[in-house]
């Protein structure tokens, strides 16, 4: 398990700023797209001189940003792509950045929340939100604006790895076929052609709990 000494961790105006939260200096950079052979011999997305670390491990190519945190100010709401990836793929914590698996019972805390207020959590939930642990989840229950309007909680048995938030192309002409990102299956075909931003998870065995009770755990 990580400890806290892993993950550096940043204030700013008194608030805990989210080991996942985008940093000022922090930007996307877009190479030029092309196709690319991959193994087996069909056709993917690529970039032009594609790098390694472009591709996450299933083979999907992912947007490239830079690595800048801590430096500036940090926009609380966005994710940083390769912080999330890593934190939805090792079950990080969303805030402290340090293992949040199986923290009770074998179980892993997720949280969840809109402006519009929150149905509970359900039963193959699909979410780009990291896991927290229980004193980081209380902590943002009461300083996160989105959350203090409306918010779930809830322990989740498994969290799988289910595919990505993305913009797909065009197999044939490399144009986009979407201006917002939309949920695409790691099983779908269309995967092939997707630039990634974030992994999504699929949540099951889940239990609600609500903020008292995760006050009297912690």
């Amino acid at each position: 398990m990580s400890s806290t000494l892993d993950k550096p961790r940043f204030e700013y105006r008194g608030l805990t700023v989210p080991y996942i939260a985008l940093w000022e200096h922090e930007h996307i950079t877009h190479p030029r797209l092309n196709f690319v052979r991959a193994p087996g011999g069909v056709a993917r997305l690529g970039y032009v001189g594609e790098k390694p670390r472009d591709r996450d491990r299933r083979g999907v190519l992912y947007i490239r940003e830079n690595s800048a945190q801590g430096r500036g100010i940090p926009d609380f709401p966005r994710m940083h792509s390769v912080r999330q990836r890593e934190a939805q793929r090792r079950l990080l914590c969303q805030v402290c950045g340090v293992s949040a698996r199986k923290m009770h019972q074998g179980r892993t805390l997720f949280l969840m929340g809109s402006a519009e207020g929150r149905r509970p959590i359900r039963e193959g939930e699909r979410s780009t939100a990291p896991p927290l642990c229980p004193p980081c989840a209380l902590e943002s229950a009461s300083s996160c604006r989105r959350l203090r309007q409306g918010l779930a909680a809830a322990w989740v048995e498994k969290a799988i790895a289910w595919g990505v938030s993305g913009i797909p192309y065009h197999p044939d002409t490399i144009q986009a076929l979407t201006e917002d990102r939309v949920e695409v299956a790691y099983d779908d075909p269309h995967i092939r052609f997707t630039l990634a931003y974030y992994q999504v998870n699929e949540l099951r065995g889940v239990s609600p709990v609500s903020m008292e009770e995760l006050r009297a755990f912690v």
